[in-house]
């Protein structure tokens, strides 16, 4: 004769832990019928005993694999187990990558369900593992953290920068790509590094890209000074 119980009779449950290091674990137990039950819990240091009829909560395990088997005061046959893992959180991971071409961020998020990203003080919350984000020009700021603070926070600083100029050194002809807050009227400013003042015109912005012509300049180190309403940024160019 071997006793038997239903196979759903018990139930057992992990809550992981709080945070790495804490050990605050628990194991639930819960049983459909109420009986003297023994259940011993092994693992991660563990064996010990424990009598209980029908629930039991073991508190302050450390994470891992445990095992827990039950058996009968009165029915010497019955004996069931079940391996339960304690879990505890990961690392929060941040993986970033720019796209300089469109001036996108993708984040990669690794270490909790949700997350809470911040970028350049506007804030969002989100369960997605893979980000893109439109950075502006100069500065941005990227704060990534989780509802668990322990976790810690990732802040991480990226600089986009708003005029693009190319080739550099250049021989007679120097391109620009300007960032979107450039509109309008450019004014463009040359002057060699004595503080002499050798180009200077307005352009008429006509979409992103400009290009001059700087055949007249003499071979050498310049500082090219870009403006355009309250947006302003110098360069140091050289002309082969």
């Amino acid at each position: 004769y071997i006793y038997t119980l239903p196979t759903n009779n018990f139930s057992v449950s992990a809550t992981g832990l709080s945070c790495r290091g804490s050990m605050n674990g628990i194991i639930s137990i819960k049983t459909q019928q109420t009986l003297n039950y023994t259940a011993t819990i092994t693992g991660n240091g563990q064996n010990n005993r424990y009598d209980f009829s029908n629930t039991l909560e073991l508190k302050n395990l450390s994470p891992g694999l445990y095992q827990v088997c039950f058996t009968i005061a009165t029915e010497s046959t019955f004996k069931q187990c079940f391996e339960i893992i304690v879990t505890e959180p990961k690392d929060l991971a941040l993986y970033s990558f720019i796209n300089k071409e469109e001036n996108k961020l993708n984040l990669k998020l690794d270490g909790s369900d949700s997350y809470f990203v911040e970028l350049n003080g506007e804030l969002s919350k989100t369960s997605l593992i893979e980000l893109q984000l439109s950075l502006r020009s100069g500065l941005n700021k990227v704060r990534v953290y989780t509802d668990k603070l322990c976790q810690g926070i990732i802040e991480r600083s990226f600089f986009i920068d708003a005029v693009q100029i190319y080739p550099n050194p250049f021989d007679k002809e120097l391109n620009m790509i300007l960032g979107p807050e450039y509109t309008g009227k450019l004014s463009v400013r040359i002057s060699n590094m004595g503080g002499m003042l050798v180009y200077s015109k307005e352009h008429q912005l006509e979409g992103r890209n400009l290009t001059l012509s700087l055949e007249d300049l003499s071979p050498g180190p310049y500082l090219l000074q870009i403006s355009s309403g309250e947006h302003r940024s110098v360069h140091k160019i050289l002309r082969r």
